[in-house]
């Protein structure tokens, strides 16, 4: 099934790497970008599966391709838990009954107001009912967030400063314990000005995987849903570019907030986040054994093919890991398109 139609931030590397964009793409027409990546995709972290073609920590996927010595990114993403149960400003949205409630509370909140009425001992069967809702609600959450994988938009101006400002003013003004109505009301007006200042964000909640509370979501990686074990996968968004030929294509992974100059090497002085450098010169600390990349560091690659007219495939695949795996479906120039669209 055809996702619905989804543009994607993209990432415009100059230069060295690409002299210039005629060289790698025509010009604007637009593509279709459909994939399904296989579920040994990893979450990037330093926990995991470490040494097994995990990316690390603090990291995103970029999209690249490569025609002869330029290469040319078109599109950068992140793969992610289908939402995040201890981030701050997971909770029920305006149209629930309690807006601003953190939603792994749900339950607690269900359990207080059912104290409130009647006979506080014995629940009636529609307070039953409820509770009974809310605990399968509780325990499906735990459920998603360790077995679905989503792909998600990539947001490089929201930095740990900016999460680490927003976890104290929740916890300082909304405990997420605090399940009554009035910490609920603070939580809700500080998460939807977080929403507001990056709408380009990725918050994922638990009751519409595709229409999260903040951000874009591109699809999943692919699995099985564990509250009824049906498949899914598949991910798309349509890019500003068209590219009818080229001779690789890459799925890499990059630093976050590593900005590059034209001739390569990280700028410092766009660059500034600790991590990647040190005392004003190219980190050893963050970069590690992997060295300075413009066009970031390898996960899967592939070479193209024309299965079908106007369609170009490729099947991914990383160099040292047998098991991680992709497959992609290009439609290139869709405005041109009278065969598939």
């Amino acid at each position: 099934m055809r996702l619905a139609w989804r543009t994607v931030r993209l990432g415009f590397t100059a230069a060295v790497i690409c002299a210039g964009v005629t060289s790698c793409v025509d010009a604007y027409d637009g593509s279709w970008v459909e994939f399904a990546l296989k579920s040994s995709t990893q979450v990037p972290g330093n926990v995991g599966n470490i040494g097994n073609g995990q990316p690390p920590g603090d990291t995103h996927y970029e999209f690249w391709v490569a025609t002869g010595s330029s290469a040319f990114k078109v599109a950068e993403f992140q793969v992610v838990k289908q939402f995040d149960s201890k981030f701050p400003c997971f909770i029920d949205t305006g149209r629930s009954e309690w807006p601003g409630l953190h939603s792994t509370k749900f339950y607690d909140k269900v359990l207080t107001e059912a104290l409130k009425t009647g006979d506080p001992t014995t629940p009636d069967q529609d307070e039953i009912n409820r509770l009974a809702d809310a605990d399968k609600r509780r325990s499906n959450q735990g459920l998603v967030e360790q077995q679905l994988k989503a792909v998600v938009g990539y947001d490089p101006t929201v930095t740990s400063d900016v999460l680490s400002k927003l976890q104290a003013d929740v916890t300082a003004h909304a405990p997420i314990d605090d399940i009554s109505d009035p910490a609920n009301a603070n939580r809700l007006k500080i998460c939807n000005a977080f929403f507001a200042a990056h709408p380009n964000f990725y918050v994922g909640g638990d009751k519409v995987f595709s229409l999260p509370l903040s951000g874009h979501w591109y699809g999943m990686v692919e699995g099985a849903d564990p509250r009824s074990g049906a498949p899914v996968g598949g991910a798309g968004f349509t890019v500003p570019f068209t590219f009818k030929k080229f001779d690789y294509f890459w799925m890499n992974w990059q630093f976050n907030n590593a900005h590059y100059k034209a001739d390569g090497h990280l700028d410092t002085t766009q660059t500034n986040d600790d991590r990647i450098l040190t005392a004003g010169t190219h980190d050893m600390v963050k970069l590690g054994p992997f060295g300075e990349s413009a066009t970031g560091y390898h996960y899967m690659s592939g070479k193209p093919r024309e299965a079908t007219r106007r369609t170009i495939n490729v099947d991914l695949q990383n160099q040292n890991f047998s098991s991680i795996q992709g497959k992609m479906a290009i439609f290139p120039a869709i405005n041109e398109d009278d065969a598939t669209f």
